[in-house]
């Protein structure tokens, strides 16, 4: 029953939890950085998902609940639906594909999620352009949007790596 409930429940939980504090760390963020001209966001839910992927030994469960959590995501943040209920999906998928050809430490983690949080952020960019939703050029994504978020979401990567591996080591104990 309780290997039932790590495998079964605690995944789901941890997803929904990420969700919701995501969107506080987001809002939290915009509340004390208010007078400079950045934004900062946060990418736990992604960086969380790829590490998920990489190592949790069955993705299957992961896999169907990243539809759902794309489209609660989709719902909730963003009032598109369709993005980011696809965007999850693939994210573990790569995840899976590339995973498997790379040597897996601390570092070469670390990097990849940083890549993998890079290629999520200029297709969502790329994404809402053609749908005339962002009007700002490429060089005002980088400046005022995406290197602040990079720079902070590689300092969360550090502690995510640490912990989604200490929760995945007790969800298979």
């Amino acid at each position: 029953m309780l290997s039932y409930f790590k495998q079964s429940i605690l995944l789901p939980l941890l997803l929904i939890f990420l969700l919701l504090f995501d969107g506080s760390l987001i809002v939290l963020l915009s509340y004390m950085l208010s007078n400079v001209p950045y934004i900062i966001s946060s990418g736990l839910l992604v960086m969380s998902l790829i590490l998920l992927t990489i190592y949790l030994p069955n993705t299957t469960s992961l896999f169907y609940w990243s539809f759902v959590v794309g489209f609660i995501y989709d719902t909730f943040y963003t009032s598109i639906i369709g993005i980011n209920l696809f965007a999850f999906p693939a994210i573990i998928l790569i995840t899976q594909y590339i995973a498997g050809k790379l040597p897996l430490n601390f570092y070469s983690i670390w990097f990849y999620v940083l890549v993998l949080y890079t290629l999520y952020h200029h297709v969502i960019y790329l994404l809402y352009r053609l749908l005339d939703i962002n009007q700002n050029t490429l060089a005002t994504f980088w400046s005022v949007y995406f290197l602040p978020s990079l720079l902070f979401n590689g300092l969360m990567a550090f502690l995510l790596i640490w912990l989604i591996r200490q929760f995945v080591l007790f969800i298979n104990k």
